[in-house]
This record gives C-alpha cells, structure tokens and sequence, in this order.
C-alpha cells in the first residue's frame, strides 16, 4: 500500500475505493494509530527551526565553530 494512499484515507480525500479504504483504516484502528501534534506543528512551521546546544567544559576542539555562531552564555 502506498504512503498516499493512507494519507487520503487518514485526511478523508477522494481517490480511494471503498475496499481500500476499510482495509486501511482497519490498521488503523488496529494499531490505534493517533498523530503525532509534535510532528503536526513542525510540518506546519513556516519559519526555520532554531536548534540551541549548551555544552558544559568543552575544552576540546569538537566542533568547528566557522559552521556555527555562538552566543555567550549569563
């Protein structure tokens, strides 16, 4: 079965016969399937994500920081 397929079964869209859509939404229910708000408010973010990393006696050069911009911790 095709990941679009249980996505217009899953958001109820046309396009899918009726057989189709009771065998998917028996897994479904089956597997009590339940989206993920998490994912949901990621997907629908318009502006980028900002990922901060805190790194406590980080005397060793790990990371090269011409790929990153640090601000200083207070």
């Amino acid at each position: 079965m095709h990941r679009s397929t249980v996505d217009k079964v899953l958001h109820n869209r046309e396009g899918v016969s009726q057989e189709v859509r009771e065998r998917v939404q028996k897994i479904i229910d089956e597997y009590q399937y339940k989206p993920n708000p998490i994912g949901q408010a990621l997907k629908k973010q318009e502006k980028p994500i900002k990922i901060g990393v805190l790194l406590w006696n980080c005397n060793f050069r790990c990371i090269d920081d011409r790929n990153f911009s640090f601000l200083p911790f207070r």
